[in-house]
């Protein structure tokens, strides 16, 4: 009996590897594509606005802006793909196979796998809202840093270099606040994550 769940196991452990150099390649592929889409469309967006959006908006801020959409889907796709879909494997193969063997155990398993899924779901629903708050902030300061390096000769002109460093520092204090808000919290997100496991 022992030998036949330990072929079992072995078995299975392989085939999740298998299925994860499969999905390696797949994502890869469906990853690039979905990014190349992203950047199309970001430079698609950027063109058909007016020439009014252009004189209100930093260069620098919009070029920030529309390399962060793309990076956006490849973090959450790596999230998913790296943390959620990996783990649903893993778990659902040790379901299976404890559920064969011991059906209580196996029952006590679902509910600890519902329990540990319903945390990471929420926990990243969020997270999610302190992330985007945080890449808004970094956002804005390359938006005060544009403003201010472009117009440094009339800053100097009128004598505001303590007004604009003032507008800058509240700018990079809020990106401070607004990201370590966000790190803390996926922090204890983390911790309580790891000791569900």
């Amino acid at each position: 009996n022992i030998w036949r769940l330990f072929t079992t196991l072995l078995l299975m452990y392989v085939g999740v590897n298998v299925c994860y150099r499969i999905f390696d390649v797949a994502i890869a592929s469906f990853q690039s594509k979905v990014m190349l889409d992203l950047t199309k469309r970001s430079f698609a967006t950027l063109q058909v606005q007016s020439m009014h959006f252009f004189e209100n908006a930093f260069t620098g801020s919009l070029i920030t802006s529309a390399k962060r959409f793309g990076a956006a889907f490849e973090g959450m796709s790596d999230v998913f793909y790296f943390q959620f879909l990996k783990s649903a494997i893993l778990f659902t193969v040790i379901f299976i196979v404890t559920l064969s063997e011991k059906p209580f155990l196996g029952l006590l398993l679902a509910i600890w796998l519902l329990v540990y899924g319903s945390v990471i779901f929420f926990g990243m629903r969020f997270q999610s809202p302190l992330f985007a708050k945080s890449a808004e902030v970094d956002s804005e300061i390359g938006a005060v840093l544009a403003d201010s390096i472009s117009n440094h000769m009339t800053v100097k002109s009128f004598g505001q270099e303590k007004n604009e460093t003032t507008r800058f520092y509240d700018a990079a204090y809020r990106g401070y606040k607004a990201r370590l808000r966000a790190w803390n919290i996926s922090n204890i997100f983390f911790a309580g994550q790891g000791l569900l496991m």
